[in-house]
């Protein structure tokens, strides 16, 4: 996690001009696997990809979790960019909660998703699959849930920066829950650089999109070019 505080202006809503100060309240970019078993290539591509990954912050269940794609680094499985790739029954749940929860408070999280497939065509993510992120509370019980649709895959590992909005609801921290939404066949998609952000003033929903667009043009979150 990193905190984070950045000032956007100039953003126009219903004609007046606002200043919109952003926090990063949590950051995910699965970078920091502490063990996994070395695999094949990914099919079309040749990224490397390893299986049965470790992180410290997360827990993991189903068929050979947690599946991940190197998009770079010197040696297959060691340090590099990671990102977590959904296979089948995989459940992927951060450990640890934290404060992005307060009632009445709408909150917003920005993500890269795309596609995936590991060595077999047969596997790869197809039109209609669905990426599920639940959000947690402390007892378990289930605070927000959204489902994207990452698209077919297309031969090439892309991802594209997505965003979703909850409000909470004051019953404590929240932990992040990766799952496919339909599917146990193949890969749901992968996902990368997770941030929950914290806005003050809250923006109407007409303005998220200029919202994403100043995140993107202050060049505060990373976008990541295909590795091919």
């Amino acid at each position: 996690m990193k905190a984070l505080k950045l000032s956007i202006s100039a953003f126009i809503i219903s004609g007046w001009v606002q200043q919109v100060s952003a926090s990063v309240l949590a950051s995910f970019n699965f970078d920091d696997i502490t063990s996994a078993s070395i695999s094949t290539t990914q099919s079309n591509t040749g990224n490397w990809l390893v299986y049965n990954s470790t992180y410290n912050s997360f827990d993991r269940s189903g068929f050979n979790a947690i599946h991940a794609i190197q998009l770079s680094g010197s040696t297959h499985g060691g340090a590099g960019d990671y990102a977590v790739m959904i296979y089948g029954d995989n459940v992927v749940t951060q450990k640890n909660g934290f404060a992005a929860n307060d009632t009445g408070k709408t909150y917003y999280v920005s993500f890269d998703i795309g596609p995936t497939v590991y060595s077999s065509l047969s596997q790869a993510t197809q039109a209609g699959d669905t990426f599920r992120i639940n959000l947690l509370r402390s007892n378990n019980s289930l605070l927000h849930t959204v489902d994207i649709t990452p698209g077919a895959w297309a031969g090439v590992q892309t991802f594209t920066r997505s965003y979703f909005s909850y409000v909470g609801d004051g019953t404590g921290d929240v932990r992040l829950q990766l799952m496919s939404g339909n599917t146990l066949t193949r890969f749901a998609g992968a996902v990368d650089n997770m941030a929950f952000w914290d806005t003050t003033p809250v923006p109407e929903p007409s303005a998220l999109s200029l919202l994403a667009a100043g995140f993107v043009g202050l060049a505060v979150l990373r976008y990541r070019r295909p590795r091919i």
